[in-house]
């Protein structure tokens, strides 16, 4: 369990650096983005797994795919490890791990091809405040 969680907050290393390293207006509307729809990623989750298994209407897969595509994926990502709904199943692991992938894809691209004067200074701020100086 520790090696998987672990794991899952190194995934989330590169999706801030390339929100960090966004011009203002873009870096609020991603920020937004990416926290609302984790955020409801995380309570589909956690509504899933509580109606598969007291029985009732569940949340359907494609739903659960729609908001982890749209940005939701660390929401998704945190309430599969969390209930311990979905990491098993397949194709959906597989399916989840593919857009995981493709939000890390796209964003090592942005990254890859940005001007990162800002993230440096922000990274060396937050050197400089732990007091390793760069």
């Amino acid at each position: 369990m520790l090696k998987r969680c672990l794991w899952g907050m190194m995934v989330f290393v590169i999706p801030v650096l390339g929100v960090c390293s966004l011009n203002a207006p873009w870096q609020k509307i991603a920020l937004l983005t990416y926290v609302g729809m984790s955020f409801l990623s995380f309570i589909q989750f956690g509504l899933d797994k509580r109606k598969a298994l007291k029985g009732g209407a569940r949340v359907s897969e494609k739903t659960l795919y729609l908001t982890a595509l749209v940005g939701g994926w660390p929401g998704a990502w945190l309430g599969r490890m969390i209930f311990r709904h979905k990491t098993t199943k397949q194709p959906f692991v597989k399916i989840f791990y593919a857009i995981v992938a493709l939000h890390q894809s796209a964003w090592c691209i942005w990254l890859y091809q940005a001007d990162l004067t800002s993230l440096k200074l922000l990274l060396n701020s937050a050197l400089n405040v732990v007091g390793v100086y760069v």
